[in-house]
Parts: C-alpha cells; sequence; structure tokens
C-alpha cells in the first residue's frame, strides 16, 4: 500500500472476496480434474465459462470498491487530484483498441464533474460490434465516474437494450425474495451461540454470495423498467420454491444449540432446491445473458452447497 492510498475501498469486505476467491479456487481445480480425466470438451468449457464470469465478477466488484472509494474522493477535492486519480483509474484499460478508446477528460462545471469523451477508433460499419468484456468494464468506470451510480447498476444501464423476456424478469423478480429468505435464515444462525463452527461458515458464505447477487438482480429489474423487490419469509408465500413458513422461521429463531443447526440445513437444502429448480427454468427459457450466466451460477454454486449440507447434517 503506497504512503497516499490509504485504507483500500475493498477491505470492509474482504472477508467476502475471500470467500469469492476461494470458491473460484475450487472451480479452476474442477476444471483441471475434467482435463485430467478427459471429459467431454464441451462440459470442460461450460465450465470455463464459469469460472471467466466468477473472476469478472471479482474484478468489477473491485472497480466498484475502488471508484466509490478512492475516485470519488479525489473527484469531490477536484483540481490536479481528481484528474490524476481519473488517470490512474484508466491505466489498467489503456490500449484496449476497438470501437471505443477513451482520449480525453476534462471538467465541465465548477463541480468538477467530470465529462469522458469517446472517440471511435473504427469505421462506421464496424461499430455495431459486441464489446469486449475489457471494453465494457473501461466504459463501466466512465458511467460511474459521470453518474455516481454502483458498477452494478452502469452494468445494467450499459445492458438496457440487451433482449431480455417475461423469463429473465421473472427469474430476478422472483430469485430476489428467495435469495433475502436465505438471508434471513443466515442470520438467524449467525447470531446463536452453540451452533457448529461449520455450520456458521457456512450461513457466512451463503450470506457473503447472496446479498451481491439480490442487488445485481435489482440493478437489472430497474432497468428493464420492472419494481425492485424486497421480499423474504415475512408476508411472502413462495412455498413452491423452497421458501420457509413463517411457522418453520419462528422455530429456527426460537431454536438453540444443535437442535437449530438441525432445522437450518433441513431449511437451507429444500430451500437450495427451489433456487435450482427455479435457475434451471432461467437456463432453458431465459434471454438476457448475463441472468442466464447467474442462474448456471447459481446452480452449481447451491448443488455443491446442498451436498455439503446433507454432509453436516448427518454428521450432527
Amino acid at each position: 500500500m503506497s504512503a497516499d492510498q490509504g485504507t483500500h475501498g475493498y477491505l470492509a469486505d474482504k472477508e467476502k472476496y475471500l470467500v469469492r476467491l476461494k470458491r473460484i479456487e475450487g472451480q479452476a481445480r474442477g476444471v483441471h480434474r475434467m482435463v485430467d480425466e478427459e471429459q467431454y470438451c464441451i462440459d470442460i468449457l461450460t465450465q470455463i465459462s464459469a469460472l471467466t464470469s466468477a473472476l469478472q465478477g471479482v474484478a468489477v466488484g473491485l472497480l466498484d470498491e475502488h471508484l466509490k472509494h478512492c475516485v470519488s474522493d479525489a473527484v469531490r477535492s477536484g483540481g490536479d487530484v481528481a484528474e490524476a486519480k481519473l488517470e490512474e483509474a484508466a491505466h489498467p484499460f489503456a490500449g484496449l483498441g476497438g470501437p471505443y478508446t477513451l482520449v480525453r477528460r476534462r471538467w465541465v462545471s465548477a463541480t468538477a464533474t467530470p465529462r469522458l469523451v469517446f472517440k471511435s477508433s473504427t469505421n462506421t460499419h464496424e461499430s455495431g460490434r459486441r464489446m469486449t468484456v475489457k471494453q465494457r468494464i473501461a466504459i463501466i468506470s466512465g458511467i460511474v465516474a459521470i453518474l455516481g451510480i454502483s458498477v452494478a447498476g452502469a452494468l445494467a444501464w450499459m445492458n438496457r437494450a440487451e433482449p431480455f423476456n417475461d423469463r429473465d424478469v421473472a427469474f430476478a423478480s422472483n430469485m430476489v425474495p428467495h435469495h433475502v429468505g436465505a438471508l434471513e435464515m443466515a442470520e438467524a444462525i449467525l447470531s446463536k451461540e452453540g451452533i457448529p463452527a461449520e455450520v456458521q461458515e457456512l450461513a457466512a458464505r451463503i450470506e457473503a454470495a447472496q446479498q451481491p447477487e439480490i442487488n445485481q438482480m435489482n440493478d437489472w429489474l430497474k432497468a428493464w423498467g420492472t419494481p425492485t423487490m424486497a421480499g423474504g419469509h415475512g408476508g411472502h408465500s413462495m412455498m413452491m420454491s423452497g421458501m420457509m413458513s413463517e411457522a418453520d422461521m419462528m422455530a429456527l429463531e426460537d431454536a438453540q444449540g444443535v437442535e437449530a443447526a438441525r432445522l437450518f440445513l433441513e431449511g437451507m437444502i429444500i430451500h437450495h432446491k427451489g433456487a435450482v429448480e427455479m435457475a434451471q427454468v432461467e437456463v432453458e427459457g431465459g434471454r438476457f445473458p448475463e441472468a442466464v450466466a447467474l442462474a448456471r451460477s447459481i446452480i452449481e454454486q447451491q448443488i455443491d452447497e446442498i451436498a455439503e449440507m446433507e454432509s453436516l447434517l448427518a454428521n450432527l
């Protein structure tokens, strides 16, 4: 850490990033195992795609933290400090080429609001090509600086013209309250004493993984002109997808020790199976690329966690 950087913006969520990176390590080992076992190439490529998406998610999260913490502080200061910090933020994305190249920043008001000017570096007939991930990240940084929104919001704004269908809307609208229900269950078990450490560690991982996904899906819904969702067990009936009933949730909240752990694991196994079913529907009929990718990730992650919970339950 250099002397002028202070505390890194991501440190408040360091544990969440470490959990995500640990999961990515497991995905990488899985790809290695598939190659070693000479599995079907398309299956391997599917896993590599999921691994790449997970890494990109970490990268976007870190970029979001940097822009909200380091860059926003500099922008508020204005002048040469802000200019230098914006140049620093753009440096990792320099030399990307493609249809858009960030060529200049200048201040356009006394409040030091930056305006980013993009210059086409290709012929007109080439401008319709899909941007690469790196090019998207470069432009995301500009959108965030201009509009003062999160990176997830910038992604949703950029994708507003991407095709989506009713299946995508239903997936996000239903999965948000479903995830909120999982967070309520995790919070209930994390607040108790006498819970096996492995169970509490699992609950912490679920909490760390699902809150960013809730934020992401709500950003999509906002971009699609659909009301964002809250939800949870209170007054929201989604029993078909594995949601705990209010009575079951109250029993979990009242239970202690091993009994609480047992109720949590039994309820979360059913909850995860419901999420897998919902995500499979999106994979089979969704149109929005990032929603389908998230659904695939949910299926893979929660199937692994179901197996883990079944093992924990058997050993209580």
